[in-house]
């Protein structure tokens, strides 16, 4: 099976080992990996696996952080979730309303890893709605009609030494949840134990 690495470049580290990596950027329309990915997945008769290395979009909370500093200086900061908002993607990042775009992968992969922090965390308050990264992967999984995995905690990616060294993903930290083409949770797994392999992969006869 094959990987199709897309990178956006504000995940910081050198451009990915792999024989099918592209990056992106925040001013790459999303429409073109999205067709990168189909045309490289019809190139190996829809044996391969897309992985998406980008940043997990954290959903604003509610609330302020306030510190008083002993001059005097009161300073006040936005609370941001631990992700569950999307994926730092392209222009229009991956968010529930861009969802939509990835029809066009429909029945052409084996799987989507969305290696970003959080993506599939569900910030409190937010269910149902941006913030959400349960329903947020629960959909993809519908539109493109293949497994996606996704975990519920901050990622720690390898950047290189030095700095433009190949960037490496590593293993997953937190919970990391594969969902069915259905929509369902298929499978619930602990941080390190979870393969860095592709979700389905066939058998060895």
């Amino acid at each position: 099976m094959q990987d199709l690495i897309v990178r956006d470049v504000r995940l910081l580290g050198g451009k990915p080992a792999g024989r099918e990596v592209l990056e992106v950027d925040d001013k790459t329309p999303i429409d073109w990996p999205i067709a990168w990915a189909r045309q490289r997945a019809d190139a190996y008769g829809g044996d391969a696996c897309l992985k998406i290395l980008a940043h997990g979009l954290e959903q604003r909370l509610p609330v302020v952080a306030t510190k008083t500093y002993r001059s005097g200086i009161v300073t006040q900061a936005p609370v941001f979730s631990q992700g569950g908002a999307g994926i730092y993607f392209c222009t229009e990042n991956i968010r529930l309303d861009t969802l939509g775009r990835f029809a066009l992968l429909r029945g052409k992969l084996k799987g989507i890893d969305l290696m970003g922090c959080g993506a599939a965390y569900i910030t409190p308050g937010f269910e149902g709605t941006d913030g959400d990264g349960n329903l947020l992967c629960h959909r993809l999984a519908q539109i493109t009609g293949t497994y996606v995995r996704a975990s519920t905690a901050t990622q720690f990616y390898n950047a290189g030494v030095p700095l433009w060294a190949a960037i490496d993903f590593g293993v997953w930290e937190g919970t990391v949840i594969t969902y069915a083409p259905n929509g369902s949770v298929y499978k619930v797994e602990s941080g390190a134990s979870a393969p860095t392999s592709c979700p389905i992969r066939p058998a060895i006869p």
